[in-house]
């Protein structure tokens, strides 16, 4: 089952009015524990649909972006629930890495949201997932 980690949303308006500033996404942490041996995919999406999402700001004074830990994929399994896969890559359980997102110039226009997901080959993955990015203003 591919399980959510971590949702970035760049919201639609900042400080009461609409935002007009892109997230330009940088670096992609990961660490992919348990089970060990097990091939783990990770994915970036973009724009899937979620359920039990509860995206909280990273400061509404300073920031467009703003988190959620909560969601879950929808399961109606259509193409356009899932959204646009933008990136995946396969790694073995126990291991943990960085990927640079600058070659892939990926934005995140207001309203969008990037959830990063991951699914095991065997069993549950326990994996780790953090990302920076840039607010353009």
């Amino acid at each position: 089952t591919e399980q959510t980690l971590l949702g970035v949303r760049n919201n639609a308006t900042y400080n009461g009015k609409t935002n007009r500033a892109q997230t330009n996404l940088q670096l992609l942490t990961y660490s992919a524990g348990t089970p060990a041996g097990a091939d783990i995919t990770v994915r970036l999406r973009l724009n899937p649909n979620l359920t039990g999402a509860s995206f909280t700001n990273i400061n509404s004074t300073y920031s467009c972006s703003s988190v959620s830990t909560a969601a879950t994929l929808a399961s109606d399994g259509g193409f356009y629930s899932a959204g646009v896969e933008w990136v995946s890559f396969v790694v073995a359980g126990g291991t943990s890495g960085v990927l640079d997102l600058h070659p892939y110039n990926m934005h995140l226009a207001p309203g969008d949201i990037l959830e990063i997901t991951g699914q095991a080959s065997s069993g549950t993955p326990t994996l780790r997932a953090s990302i920076s990015w840039v607010e353009d203003f």
